[in-house]
């Protein structure tokens, strides 16, 4: 070595003392080959775990409640993590020194919480459906425990990569390479399983023919929906109209009684039962054992379930064969899966011949937030926004001969205002529309324009009930006018309350109402109009719905039982509740719990409540 490289090494050397003496140390400088491995490894990891893991898990674990395929969003969802990779990597190959070390501990620590918050700290979150996605029911000391976990970690990677001593950086990264790789080699062996486990790769349609037979090739069936087809036809003869308002709560229509009286003033010849209690607290299976009265015990699948109880058909089919033109306007997924079962006595069907994303960006975006948001820390969840499993489904639009019906208020309220009413010659006519009522996030305002997310407004349920009862009054006004208002019999009821907690039990949810679940139900008898509203508190139940709809409709034949009309207000009678409870078993992992409540006299009173029995269900969404 000549003397000017050994005066250069030398003045290098003295250099990088006096920096550590004076706090200044620049770090280890790092060869672009040295830097390689790491680097590829910390750019990788994050990506992986929020842009294909994540999404990829999600919806494999809940096929059953996507109307699209894995194809729709995955490759595009791969393509995002290898852009986003490929920052990270450039940005990282830029640095050097302390600089370099203190990025990769950043990203080291965003890696390892990451993946540590999806599979382990999680609590009490929505991964799809209900009424936000992204929400969280953690306590607030699980909350600010979160938190602070988030932040020691961080505090604690960077400490390590500022303070450790450079004889010992590399061990260091050693280690956190191991870290990753653990980290990787965990998902990807989750991966592989679902892979190989599932029916993930199968494309939504098929599925959809292969339950809809019975196994064998010679029995798939192709799949069909319910469509728009006769919204706007009432016979001449008896009318019965079912008005489903989701999430129909009796606190919201009493809260619009107090704030707005005037407002209910449409509900000419009604009365409002306030102890109705319907028997489930989601609108699956809710509304299916509505309309048939086929129970639910959960033992098997989704699609069996529905498959089971419209190939029966129960009170729909009932109305059919008691001469009814019977058509039947509610969302796929959560109401139905196959309408090719309801064939022989619905009308309002259409074949699927396929379908086609609307936006496959952003049904990847969706997919994307939806995987972030069981990533993040409980505090910053909300930044993905609240999201519902029909926002997810609304990318898939099926082609078919006629539209699909959608639940969606605006297009209820746009088709009934488009197409006024037409009498048609059949004796009968059962109608029953499911709206997508009182559910948040709330999408539009009362002029009908989309709300923006982070509005406020999103959670307005009282606007979202008044926008309900708009399109119900727009409806019942041309019946008037066709003069078969007062003949009809009208429904206008939820399919459960509001669930106000997932992990809390009838009474723990709510110190002001005692966190007590009952459904609003408003009814009007055949022959009833020109009064005002009447209120009763009979305790009355979805048992007795339908023999109340038979018994006014002159039905009498198929009535077994009693009808509301045959509670008095003082009788103190026994009712049903099944609760869906979100819960923790032994493992850590989460489930499904149906807790069963006997309800003896007034549902308003949460002592009346008593758990029968508790039943672990594994998943609802099978």
């Amino acid at each position: 070595m000549s003397s000017r490289s050994k005066k250069n090494n030398a003045m290098k050397k003295k250099g990088e003392a006096r920096a550590i003496k004076s706090g200044r140390d620049t770090g280890v400088k790092y060869s672009a080959k040295r830097k390689i491995p790491l680097t590829l490894l910390l750019s990788l990891v994050a990506p992986l775990t929020v842009c294909v893991f994540g999404p990829f898990e999600t919806y494999s674990g809940n096929m059953g409640e996507f109307l699209f395929s894995l194809g729709d969003f995955l490759p595009l969802c791969i393509l995002y993590s290898l852009a986003v990779s490929a920052v990270i990597f450039a940005v990282l190959m830029l640095l050097d020194g302390r600089a370099y070390d203190i990025a990769c501990a950043v990203v080291l620590w965003l890696s390892v919480m990451l993946f540590a918050q999806r599979y382990y700290l999680n609590m009490g979150v929505n991964a799809l459906a209900g009424d936000g996605v992204g929400t969280t029911e953690a306590e607030p000391a699980a909350a600010f425990f979160n938190t602070v976990l988030w932040i020691a970690v961080g505090v604690a990677f960077v400490a390590a990569a500022v303070l450790i001593k450079k004889k010992n950086i590399a061990p260091f990264f050693v280690s956190c390479a191991v870290v990753l790789i653990v980290i990787l080699a965990v998902q990807t062996v989750g991966f592989t399983a679902l892979s190989f486990t599932t029916d993930v790769y199968t494309p939504v349609t098929d599925r959809m023919q292969d339950a809809s037979g019975d196994g064998g090739k010679d029995e798939v069936k192709e799949p069909q929906i319910l469509t728009y087809e006769n919204l706007n036809e009432v016979s001449k003869g008896k009318n019965v109209v079912f008005f489903l308002i989701d999430r129909f709560d009796v606190r919201y229509f009493e809260s619009l009684q107090k704030s707005n009286p005037g407002y209910l003033e449409g509900l000419d010849g009604f009365t409002f039962y306030n102890d109705y209690t319907s028997l489930y607290c989601r609108t699956y299976p809710a509304v299916a054992s509505i309309v048939t009265g086929k129970e639910n015990d959960f033992q098997d699948t989704r699609l069996n379930y529905f498959k089971d109880a419209y190939s029966d058909g129960g009170h729909l089919r009932a109305m059919h064969d008691a001469g009814y033109d019977v058509n039947l306007y509610t969302e796929q997924y959560y109401a139905y899966d196959d309408a090719s079962y309801m064939s022989e006595y619905i009308e309002n069907l259409s074949g699927v011949n396929g379908y086609v994303i609307d936006d496959s960006n952003a049904l990847c975006a969706d997919m994307l937030r939806l995987s972030l948001s069981t990533c993040l820390p409980f505090t910053l969840k909300d930044v993905v926004g609240q999201m519902s499993t029909p926002e997810f489904n609304a990318h898939a639009v099926y082609e078919t001969d006629e539209p699909k019906f959608d639940a969606d208020m605006k297009n209820v309220y746009d088709y009934i205002t488009q197409n006024e009413l037409v009498k048609t010659e059949s004796r009968g006519q059962f109608t029953f529309i499911h709206i997508f009522g009182c559910h948040t996030p709330v999408v539009y305002d009362e002029e009908w324009n989309e709300i923006p997310e982070k509005d406020k407004k999103r959670n307005d349920t009282a606007m979202a009930l008044r926008q309900s009862l708009t399109i119900i009054y727009e409806y019942m006004e041309q019946m008037k006018e066709l003069g078969l208002y007062e003949d009809a019999t009208i429904v206008i009821t939820g399919d459960h309350p509001a669930a106000l907690s997932d992990t809390k039990l009838i009474g723990e949810a709510s110190k002001s109402d005692n966190g007590t679940r009952v459904t609003a139900m408003l009814f009007k008898k055949s022959g009833d109009s020109g009064t005002k509203l009447k209120t009763s508190k009979a305790q009355v139940s979805q048992d007795e719905l339908w023999n109340t709809i038979y018994e006014s409709a002159g039905l009498n034949s198929l009535k077994d039982g009693d009808s509301f009309f045959d509670i008095s207000e003082g009788e103190q009678r026994t009712r049903r509740y099944l609760f869906e409870m979100s819960v923790t078993l032994e493992d850590k992992t989460r489930a499904d719990e149906i807790v069963e409540y006997r309800i003896t006299g007034s549902a308003r009173k949460a002592e009346n409540w008593q758990i029968v029995k508790r039943t672990v269900v594994g998943k609802i969404y099978k």
